[in-house]
């Protein structure tokens, strides 16, 4: 990690202890950092941090498969035949701009308090999405790379592998980019308001009941670490799988 890359953190750890030694703020809305290390330590040790950060992970990480997945499935035929995607655009903005709380009730009605319910309402907007961004990648294609390649012979396997993909999944992928983290985003809301008994969303919403500050706050760096380090992960898969992209 380079040195400058610390300087953001630093200013805002400085600023934290500042505002909470000087008696700025109460600590019942602003623990100070050594109230919330202290609890993150423990939290890390000897309660359910492991657990809860695992449980959220695998959710968002099946959440996040079933919407790549069907978001393949989707754009792939709005991006080849543009009647369709004319045909059913109204229908796909709708629903890509609702937003995906709105969903929750639906989902528990339909599904129950189980995983099921919150899995499906990320997986249900992350899916739009990557069915957009899918169908946008292949109607951006180049059409003066494919007429090339047919002009030269090219067989269909060549023309997909060498031609097709390379060209489709730069902007595939940064749409998994973007689902990633919103898919984290999402199962978080719903561990909130859809009964569970294991997840970073849910336990952050018991401390803030609790009046638990310093446990709630470090929930929510436990939180905003795990989406930096998903965010890094796909970034650099998304420089190694498509390393010929902007080029």
């Amino acid at each position: 990690m380079k040195r400058h890359m610390l300087i953001g953190p630093a200013i805002l750890l400085l600023c934290w202890i500042t505002v909470t030694s000087g008696g700025i703020v109460r600590p019942l809305f602003l623990p100070s950092p050594k109230a919330v290390g202290a609890a993150l330590y423990t939290l890390t040790w000897s309660g359910p941090l492991g657990a809860d950060v695992g449980t959220t992970l695998f959710r968002t990480g099946v959440s996040f498969a079933i919407s790549a997945v069907v978001g393949l499935c989707i754009g792939l035929p709005l991006g080849i035949w543009k009647s369709v995607y004319r045909s059913l655009e109204i229908v796909l903005d709708f629903f890509r701009s609702l937003p995906s709380p709105a969903i929750i009730p639906l989902a528990m009605l339909v599904l129950g308090l189980g995983d099921a319910s919150r899995i499906f309402v990320a997986a249900f907007t992350c899916s739009l999405i990557n069915a957009v961004q899918t169908a946008y990648a292949i109607s951006s294609i180049p059409r003066h790379r494919v007429l090339a390649a047919r002009l030269s012979g090219a067989h269909r396997f060549f023309l997909v592998k060498n031609v097709l993909l390379p060209s489709v999944m730069p902007g595939v992928i940064a749409g998994w980019r973007i689902t990633l983290s919103l898919s984290l985003i999402i199962i978080v809301v719903t561990e909130m308001f859809i009964g569970t008994r294991s997840g970073l969303g849910m336990r952050i919403y018991d401390f803030h009941l609790m009046f638990r500050s310093a446990e709630m706050y470090s929930y929510i760096i436990v939180v905003g670490t795990t989406g930096y380090l998903l965010n890094k992960g796909i970034e650099t898969a998304e420089k190694r799988l498509v390393h010929w992209a902007g080029k």
